[in-house]
């Protein structure tokens, strides 16, 4: 990651995404260029599971949201936009710079980040 505050924007921006539910979550890294929660198996087993993480690189940010493509009908509101921005199955990629990445683009990955969540809690994994 470079050390320019350039470099982070992008980590910097996605990483306030997750912030409002990680009083939820278990924060299992929060370094300067990885961020990763966790969300549970069940409230009763406690086992931990990814939920979220940030991979910043010297190039580029990546937002992985872990069990999005377990959640097809989440996966299928992703507009054209956003699309552009996917990686395999969970994760997106943007430029560290935050060049890439508009106002419109972090509205759109707050709410599937909320609809996530919702959707995590409503089976007992938060």
């Amino acid at each position: 990651m470079p050390d320019s505050a350039s470099g982070r924007i992008a980590f910097d921006k996605l990483k306030a995404i997750l912030q409002p539910h990680v009083s939820e979550l278990y924060v299992a890294f929060d370094l300067a260029n990885f961020y990763q929660l966790y969300c549970f198996t069940t409230k009763r087993r406690k086992k931990r599971l990814p939920f979220a993480s940030l991979l910043a690189n010297d190039d580029v940010v990546k937002f992985r949201l872990d069990e999005l493509y377990m959640n097809p009908d989440l996966h299928a509101q992703i507009s054209p936009d956003l699309r552009k921005h996917v990686q395999g199955v969970s994760a997106f990629e943007f430029q560290a710079n935050g060049s890439d990445l508009t106002d419109e683009l972090l509205t759109e990955l707050a709410a599937l980040v909320k609809s996530y969540f919702d959707r995590m809690k409503q089976q007992g994994r938060v």
